[in-house]
């Protein structure tokens, strides 16, 4: 089975305890029981090398959650890679996704209120 990052995948990382392969799933519908997942943690060498990280090592840090606490996220109508998957990934992340629309201005505005933000728009904003 072949990783991939996709919006589950990093909603995974934020929220869940484990992240398994598919041989948790066949061997625990084997056994008709949920079995332990420590042997079966998801195993990506190619991915972590592209991305540089370890997912062993990530899924040990106790505040994955709260990677966007507190952060307030307005998305374009054509941001990439979709509105809805970012949607996800940010609030698992404990972010908050900002319904109403805004003028750039408004953004910047309330980006200067904030420490530590990051303001980050392409032309569509414009």
């Amino acid at each position: 089975v072949r990783a991939a990052r996709t919006s589950k995948l990093m909603c995974a990382v934020s929220c869940c305890t484990h992240i398994v392969s598919l041989a948790w799933l066949l061997h625990s519908s084997h056994h008709n029981m949920f079995i332990k997942e420590d042997k079966y943690i998801l195993n990506m060498p190619e991915f972590e090398e592209i991305f540089q990280f370890k997912l062993v090592e990530t899924m040990k840090k106790p505040n994955r959650r709260q990677l966007f606490e507190g952060r307030v996220f307005y998305l374009t109508p054509s941001v990439v890679p979709g509105r809805r998957w970012l949607r996800q990934i940010i609030e698992c992340a404990g972010g908050i996704v900002e319904n109403k629309r805004r003028s750039l201005a408004v953004c910047k505005q309330q980006h200067r209120s904030v420490k530590l933000s990051l303001l980050l728009y392409n032309d569509e904003f414009l």
